[in-house]
């Protein structure tokens, strides 16, 4: 399951911007990253992740123009919730190294993923998904001054 996030950049070329759109790019993949990572039990499943043991959760990788298939290891023997909650740092530092033309991919490659988002197979039951949720919720904050930016969803 991933999310790609890009800009149009033969639109931007068109607009003036009072914002540097590298700020404009950061600001949508930093709060996109933010409501995929969200316990979805905190926001009363509007959108975020399901938790259960949390390696979903964990799973979540933020990459430059090509798609981090890694995930959390499976729990350690009997432990009940072995993950933390991921840091908002695992964007920043990947955001820090954006230039116009790059990709941001935000990915899960565990097997059950595409289930949790397109078949609502999760103990929270997220039949609307997470990734899809999540960029629905993105576009309605910013309110259309987005339009630039591209959101992709694929498996």
């Amino acid at each position: 399951m991933s999310l790609s996030i890009d800009l149009d950049v033969e639109e931007l070329t068109k607009k003036k911007f009072s914002k540097p759109v590298s700020d404009i790019f950061k600001k949508v993949a930093r709060t996109t990253f933010e409501y995929i990572k969200t316990n979805s039990k905190n926001v009363a499943g509007n959108y975020g992740s399901p938790v259960l043991t949390g390696r979903f959760y964990t799973s979540h990788k933020v990459s430059l123009n090509s798609i981090d298939r890694s995930v959390s290891p499976k729990n350690p023997a009997g432990s009940k919730r072995p993950y933390n909650p991921l840091p908002m740092s695992t964007v920043d530092n990947v955001l820090s190294g954006w230039k116009l033309g790059d990709t941001l991919y935000i990915a899960n490659s565990l097997g059950y993923a595409r289930k949790i988002e397109y078949e609502g197979a999760s103990w929270a039951k997220t039949p609307e998904g997470v990734y899809r949720v999540s960029v629905e919720a993105v576009k309605n904050r910013f309110k259309g001054g987005i339009s630039d930016v591209a959101f992709t969803i694929g498996s």
